[in-house]
């Protein structure tokens, strides 16, 4: 299995390369139909291992809990447990690799989760979209991600100590993730057209 890191940097030529607007779109958009047709506009100018790592990354983001969002402890029992500091009205954790400096930051009160926060390049964005919209994270916050080769993990780690349980499926081929996600594609294609 490859790790989350080197999967990151397999996608990250593709994402800036002149079809970066299609591979924001496999691994961002929350219609299936939609990631499908843009998996289909790749195939010809995409190795089919970087585009079977797209497809996992998608889950992966899939995976990650959209906010607001209730959770079983207190937030400020989620910091201790964390390593967040308290910072006025939110929590934070700082972290360096190779793309620089970054923050994660998290807002919320009592058993409330309202959204994660990050702080990187002198920008903070919002890890989810608001309203909820069409896109499984805000495309900022994927361009953060895709810069940061560690953001990804330790947002995942901050969702595990949220109490998530943490299993997002992974695909071998191609087929594999076409024949699991067909039905919502077939569905979601005809409601397009």
């Amino acid at each position: 299995m490859i790790s989350l890191a080197k999967g990151l940097a397999e996608v990250l030529p593709h994402y800036v390369s002149p079809n970066g607007g299609m591979v924001q779109v496999l691994l961002n958009s929350a219609s299936s139909a939609e990631a499908h047709l843009a998996l289909i506009a790749l195939r010809d100018d995409v190795p089919e291992r970087s585009l079977v790592t797209m497809v996992n990354v998608r889950e992966v983001l899939r995976e990650l809990p959209a906010c607001p969002r209730p959770i079983p402890l207190e937030v400020e029992a989620l910091a201790k447990i964390a390593g967040y500091a308290p910072v006025k009205n939110s929590f934070s954790c700082a972290f360096a690799d190779a793309g620089g400096e970054y923050e994660i930051v998290f807002l919320g009160q009592g058993n409330l989760l309202y959204d994660i926060v990050i702080s990187a390049e002198n920008e903070k964005v919002f890890w989810s979209p608001t309203p909820r919209s069409q896109e499984i994270v805000t495309e900022k916050a994927l361009d953060k991600v895709m810069l940061h080769d560690t953001l990804l993990s330790n947002v995942i780690d901050l969702a595990k100590e949220m109490g998530v349980v943490f299993q997002p499926k992974f695909y071998l081929s191609l087929e594999d993730w076409l024949l699991e996600y067909a039905e919502d594609s077939l569905r979601g294609i005809s409601e397009l057209f």
